[in-house]
């Protein structure tokens, strides 16, 4: 992924964050305007209690007060409607932002895909003809590809982690937008993805600087026949491929 692509990713994401901090106070709001009303109601049915207690000439002053409530009330509810108003709207963006991210997640695996693609072609064919130069060489080029592999081993598994923790904060977010997260914990998980965006930039740079230097090498891995269909087991397939004689 560019980093053109990965800014537009990071834009949309703090979109639907802030969709979603918005549609949160606009459900807060709904429910306490809810409670005024229901806390109105009460409050008249009360005070029509005493009134009728304090006998019939008490009558000029419930109707006023009945006035002054259904003032009141008419006020709150016009203000809970607009409010549920704006709710529907916030919810409607909210979901549109959620479409543009999972558009941008699925361009991003395509993104990956070719250079998985790409990778496995540059560590699958023969890049030199050339003949050997002795043992001496044999040995230095064995141990500079079993420091490559290492290497390439390390970012697998550096990758694995990320995509067991992407899958961890994809889950706490579904969490979060059912109410059950406060707003720390989120700013936590937001921090967290920004993480790993970074720690993918840095994996797939390395990635790219580690094929570069096998093309150097002239290295040659053998494929299996049986190809796994995991992404990161075919990382694995081409770490763990041992190199032709």
């Amino acid at each position: 992924m560019t980093g053109q692509e990965d800014k537009a990713f990071i834009a949309i994401r703090n979109a639907l964050l802030d969709a979603q901090k918005e549609l949160d106070l606009a459900r807060a709001r709904v429910q306490e305007l809810e409670r005024a009303i229901a806390d109105k109601d009460r409050e008249l049915l009360r005070i029509k209690t005493d009134i009728s207690a304090l006998g019939q000439e008490q009558a000029a002053a419930l109707g006023a007060i009945k006035a002054t409530d259904e003032l009141l009330s008419e006020s709150l509810t016009t203000e809970l409607a607009a409010t549920r108003r704006q709710l529907h709207q916030k919810t409607v963006e909210v979901n549109a932002i959620k479409d543009q991210l999972m558009a941008t997640l699925l361009s991003k695996d395509k993104i990956r895909k070719d250079l998985d693609e790409a990778v496995a072609a540059t560590l699958g064919q023969v890049v030199s003809d050339e003949p050997a130069k002795g043992k001496k060489d044999d040995t230095d080029k064995s141990e500079k590809i079993e420091k490559l592999r290492e290497a390439l081993r390390k970012k697998v598994e550096q990758l694995e982690k990320a995509e067991q923790e992407k899958y961890e904060l994809q889950r706490r977010v579904k969490a979060a937008e059912s109410g059950s997260v406060n707003a720390a914990q989120k700013a936590e998980h937001d921090q967290r993805v920004k993480t790993l965006e970074r720690e993918n930039t840095l994996i797939t740079t390395a990635w790219y600087d580690i094929t570069s230097r096998l093309q150097s090498n002239h290295v040659v891995l053998q494929r299996r026949q049986d190809a796994p269909k995991s992404w990161l087991n075919k990382q694995r397939q081409m770490v763990n491929a041992t190199p032709r004689r």
